[in-house]
């Protein structure tokens, strides 16, 4: 997915913005996530910069929980 759209997709104005309103995450997966509280009904957010993207956390906490290995 085009970084802009991305961001444009989260509620940000574009890929710069994202960026600095996310924080990254550590994974265990070997890729970079962050986690970031939307401006839109999605709430806090998992994403990555290969396009995946987990919606719909209440809460920053439950979003790291989500990257916490099972």
């Amino acid at each position: 997915m085009d970084r802009n759209l991305l961001a444009s997709h989260l509620g940000f104005l574009d890929w710069r913005q994202l960026l600095a309103a996310s924080e990254r995450v550590p994974s265990e997966d070997g890729r970079i996530w962050y986690a970031v509280q939307t401006p839109t009904w999605y709430g806090w957010v998992l994403w990555n910069t290969e396009g995946d993207v987990y919606f719909h956390f209440e809460t920053r906490s439950r979003a790291l929980r989500a990257m916490q290995p099972s």
